[in-house]
């Protein structure tokens, strides 16, 4: 019962317009104002993939969305600017 609940509260609030689940890694503003760093380092030779996710707080899995996703977001604000 608790389930059908939830999956109707969910299913209410897709049909609103909101995002249901986890926040986007581009919403989350340390990961937006560190990455440009990181990236740098990466980039550089001086971290890896997997360490620079541990330092963002992304899962590694999540990873390969995550670098082109953020570095596409990123892109957009300069292109407005």
């Amino acid at each position: 019962m608790l389930r059908e609940r939830v999956k109707a509260g969910m299913d209410w609030a897709h049909g609103e317009g909101r995002h249901v689940g986890r926040p986007r890694v581009t919403e989350r503003a340390r990961v937006m104002r560190e990455w440009p760093q990181v990236r740098a380092r990466i980039e550089a030779g001086e971290l890896s993939r997997a360490v620079a996710a541990r330092e963002l707080g992304v899962g590694r899995r999540r990873w390969g969305g995550c670098w082109g996703a953020i570095s596409r977001t990123l892109n957009r604000g300069q292109d407005a600017a």
